[in-house]
């Protein structure tokens, strides 16, 4: 029965002779390199975790040794291909040097601007007022008597005589033939023209410095316009001058010794020392006589303390003073 059985069964014999040439030459051929890291599959893991870790990432040493192909496959290039290398690599760094040298600019800037806003916080602040020509007029005043003298001829002439404690003998603008104003007891004034001036030593009986002050003796045209040694005041205008740069007394700095004033230079915004020459003075106003143009800004306001020539300020430009003074000095009541 077995053998029955085996004969039932189909021949296989020779399935397995193929030929060659119907198997395609991929499954044929094998490769090379059959170790065991190529055969890993399912049924057979990779028992060398640590060994495939480092065959994944590449050792310093390989990384060293492919920057070396690296550059030996630079050195195989064409000539002109390296001088195209070359070209662009200087391109480039002559574009970051570019970049940063404009940063490098951009910042100074940066820095300078924040520096310059700083300072010009701290700058002082000043009022400024162009310098202008004017009238300038002094009233000097003082309080006299009267004094009568009889004449050989019998005439009575009537002077009013005070003694000149403020200029000196030599610069005295109290000359012959200036008119004087007499203020009478009464209230009324008298005005005249005649003016003689004495030494001292011939006013008999007065306390006075021979070397020094000048008796004054105003005539009076009226004989009896006051009675003898009454006190009355004198005013004579004197200095008169048309035209001049006149400023505030205030104003001009050390004016015993070399005096000079504070100007404003608007390029530039600072301050300048200016020297200047002084002329007559009254009633807290000066004349300018050299030194000093107008239309020139003068530093009218402002600390004057802390001032230096060349100092940078903060101006206000005004075109009339806050407290301009008249165009004539009035007389000090």
């Amino acid at each position: 029965m077995a053998n029955e059985r085996s004969n039932d069964l189909p021949d296989i014999s020779g399935i397995f002779e193929i030929s060659d040439d119907r198997i395609p030459a991929k499954l044929i051929d094998k490769p090379k390199d059959t170790t065991y890291k190529n055969t890993e599959s399912v049924l057979f893991p990779d028992r060398r975790p640590a060994q495939k870790k480092r065959e994944r990432a590449p050792s310093v040493l390989t990384q060293r040794q492919s920057a070396r192909e690296e550059h030996q496959a630079v050195k195989r290039i064409s000539p002109e291909a390296a001088k195209r290398a070359a070209h662009k690599r200087k391109q480039l760094l002559k574009q970051r040097a570019i970049l940063l040298g404009i940063a490098v600019v951009l910042l100074i800037a940066l820095i300078a601007g924040v520096a310059m806003a700083i300072s010009a916080s701290n700058r002082p602040q000043v009022v400024t007022v162009p310098a202008t020509r004017t009238s300038f007029s002094d009233t000097y005043e003082a309080p006299a008597i009267i004094y009568t003298e009889t004449t050989a001829q019998g005439e009575a002439r009537t002077y009013a005589v005070f003694v000149d404690n403020r200029y000196d003998r030599e610069t005295s603008p109290l000359k012959p033939g200036l008119s004087a104003v007499i203020e009478l007891p009464d209230g009324e004034s008298v005005t005249t023209s005649e003016i003689v001036t004495l030494l001292v030593s011939l006013l008999p009986g007065a306390d006075y410095e021979p070397s020094s002050n000048t008796v004054i003796m105003v005539h009076l045209d009226n004989a009896d316009a006051a009675p003898e040694n009454a006190a009355v005041k004198v005013k004579i205008t004197v200095n008169e001058q048309e035209n001049v740069v006149m400023l505030p007394l205030r104003l001009v700095q050390d004016p015993t010794g070399e005096p000079y004033v504070w100007t404003y230079k608007s390029f530039g915004k600072k301050l300048v020392k200016t020297n200047v020459t002084l002329g007559p003075a009254a009633n807290g106003n000066v004349v300018i006589s050299e030194g000093l143009s107008a239309g020139t800004p003068v530093v009218w306001e402002g600390d004057f303390t802390v001032f230096a020539d060349g100092m940078k300020v903060k101006a206000e430009e005004r075109e009339q003073a806050p407290d301009a003074a008249p165009a004539s000095t009035a007389a000090a009541e």
